[in-house]
């Protein structure tokens, strides 16, 4: 309530509520319990966090308006970021 006050005393004439929610940051987080499990770590949490920021760039988005680079990538985050937590689980469990 006091964003609102403080957005109509200011120089703005309305407000969209819709985009005061938390979709986007439970997003996230399902995104990092996905790939890190239900208790991660403060460590896992963060390198979870670089690997979806990092995966935003390696793959193709459809309907965008520039064109696609053909480019190989010499290495694919989300590849390393799945084996990292493969191998990180197993040894959890010895």
């Amino acid at each position: 309530m006091k964003l609102a006050q403080e957005c109509f005393e200011g120089k703005y004439k309305f407000l969209l509520g819709s985009r005061l929610n938390q979709d986007a940051l439970e997003n996230i987080f399902s995104q990092i319990r996905k790939r890190a499990g239900m208790k991660p770590s403060a460590l896992n949490v963060l390198k979870v966090l670089k690997l979806i920021c990092l995966s935003q760039f390696m793959s193709d988005t459809k309907n965008t308006n520039y064109s696609t680079d053909n480019d190989l990538h010499l290495l694919d985050y989300c590849q390393l970021g799945n084996i990292y937590w493969i191998h990180s689980v197993e040894k959890a469990d010895q």
